[in-house]
């Protein structure tokens, strides 16, 4: 089994998954979870955590909010910006979710979908271009 299959595999089953901060991966209900889950999860940890990050990072794209526009992609890329860890780098996107939550925010799936749609079209487009200061 691959990690985009255990991924399949929980959505099929209604199991939830994300990464907390101290690197371990919270699975919900875990009544849902056969050894052989377990064993798939441990052996593809690293694959899962790259996976959900590039997950989250879709959601974000779709995300907006009561008061008008907010300048999501430039927040998320500047707290994103020096983290190279996947696992960081996921942490970072779900407390970005959580507030954009917290700000009256909720994910648009027809946003979502046009973005989808749209991004092949320009394949290597930044949104927001960075520069690396030296430290």
């Amino acid at each position: 089994m691959t990690a985009q299959t255990v991924l399949a595999e929980f959505k099929a089953l209604g199991i939830h998954v994300e990464l907390r901060g101290n690197g371990s991966l919270y699975v919900a209900p875990k009544k849902c979870l056969t050894p052989e889950l377990i064993e798939d999860v441990r052996q593809h940890k690293a694959e899962l955590i790259a996976l959900l990050a590039l997950e989250r990072l879709r959601r974000l794209k779709g995300y907006t909010l009561p008061d008008g526009r907010m300048h999501v992609a430039r927040e998320l890329a500047e707290r994103t910006r020096f983290l190279t860890e996947p696992g960081a780098i996921l942490v970072a996107l779900q407390d970005f979710e959580r507030e954009l939550i917290s700000l009256g925010g909720e994910h648009d799936p027809e946003l979502s979908e046009a973005v989808a749609l749209v991004e092949p079209a320009f394949p290597g487009t930044q949104l927001v271009k960075f520069t690396r200061s030296k430290q």
